[in-house]
């Protein structure tokens, strides 16, 4: 696919973004966080920044001892994925996939087969607006709530997308 792969090994988190950011035609595997406190969100990226986006990027096989298996998005910002996929990924307590709480679009993506120890299994939003446009959700789990999507933030728009087949 011509794609770089960026391998964390299942020893440390990928990257620290504190500037706006685009990611493009990466995959970003085995990425690790699990360190305490905020070092154990976000195992193959923790956002803390005024936006990130993500092209035709893939992120699998990610953990996050805490939150956000694949990404934690804190405190600022937006979170966009364009043609982008997160599968594989798991999270000890919240957002198998994603666990943020800024504004968070999701455009032609996949969000598949991620797990939580307790909820948001494919992704939680706890502030912000979610938007997923023409985008999927599917067979992620989450042991308490939330198999999907667990959303509490301001708005949840779903254009031409599919959730389903999800367990909580």
């Amino acid at each position: 696919e011509g794609l770089l792969t960026i391998d964390g090994n299942d020893d440390h988190r990928i990257f620290k973004v504190r500037a706006r950011v685009e990611l493009r035609n990466l995959t970003l595997t085995r990425g690790r966080a699990a360190r305490g406190g905020r070092d154990s969100d976000g195992g193959a990226i923790y956002q803390d920044s005024p936006g990130l986006t993500l092209v035709n990027t893939t992120v699998t096989e990610n953990h996050a001892e805490r939150w956000g298996g694949a990404l934690f998005g804190s405190y600022s910002g937006e979170l966009v994925l364009i043609d982008s996929t997160l599968s594989n990924n798991t999270a000890g307590s919240a957002g198998g996939a994603i666990f943020t709480n800024i504004d968070l679009n999701l455009i032609r993506s996949t969000v598949s087969g991620n797990s939580s120890g307790a909820h948001g299994g494919g992704i939680i939003l706890s502030g912000g607006t979610t938007t997923l446009t023409n985008s999927t959700v599917s067979g992620n789990n989450a042991s308490q709530g939330g198999g999907g999507i667990q959303h509490s933030g301001s708005e949840l728009v779903l254009n031409y997308s599919t959730v389903a087949n999800n367990v909580a």
